[in-house]
């Protein structure tokens, strides 16, 4: 398309607004639109002024575009900024329930322990305390029996149970020996094994 012809089109969908900007530079700019051969005249700056308006409405328009989706953008990082803060909130008030709950089950956890410990403690006092009763109650027993007569059926009983240990202990020993002299005797079967391998790799060829 021709400059003229651009104007010209120009002129026809803009009429009034061509008339008000171009008079701004121009006071004889109204006789465009009247007189056919002032466009011939005024058809390079005519020209020129249409494409530097129409560059300046394609600016104003990229502009306004640009304005238009940085608030686009602004408005959804402001969304996404809101929303990352709430999920982070619901996320920190969470962590906190579990937290404390997670405390008060230490607690809980805590203080039974301790009331475990203290009963178990207790019964072992107790049971502590029976059995040096019962102890002392035997000792007392035993004493009342030793006194009386040696061959009662108590010192009989602790006699028979003395003598049973000793044998014990006696065979407890045996079997040590034992123990020990057979692992003597596998050392020594070890060393001699050890030797006749020795010999009889010296003496291949």
């Amino acid at each position: 398309m021709s400059m003229k012809a651009l104007a010209a089109q120009y002129i026809r969908e803009s009429e009034d607004k061509m008339t008000a900007k171009f008079s701004k530079q121009c006071k004889s700019i109204k006789r465009i639109l009247d007189i056919p051969h002032a466009m011939i005249e005024w058809s390079m700056d005519l020209c020129e002024f249409v494409i530097a308006t129409q560059k300046q409405q394609h600016e104003e328009a990229l502009e306004a575009e640009r304005q238009a989706q940085d608030l686009e953008e602004a408005k959804k990082r402001a969304e996404e900024d809101e929303k990352k803060r709430a999920e982070e909130a619901a996320k920190k008030r969470v962590e906190e329930e579990e937290k404390k709950r997670d405390e008060e089950e230490a607690k809980v956890q805590t203080e039974e322990d301790k009331r475990q410990c203290l009963a178990a403690e207790n019964r072992q006092k107790i049971l502590a305390d029976e059995e040096k009763r019962q102890k002392d109650k035997g000792k007392d027993i035993l004493d009342s029996e030793t006194s009386k007569d040696s061959d009662s059926p108590a010192m009989c009983y602790l006699q028979g149970l003395e003598h049973k240990i000793l044998d014990q202990d006696t065979k407890q020993e045996q079997l040590a020996d034992k123990v020990d002299l057979i692992a003597q005797n596998q050392a020594k079967m070890m060393d001699i094994l050890s030797s006749l391998s020795k010999h009889v790799l010296s003496k291949k060829p």
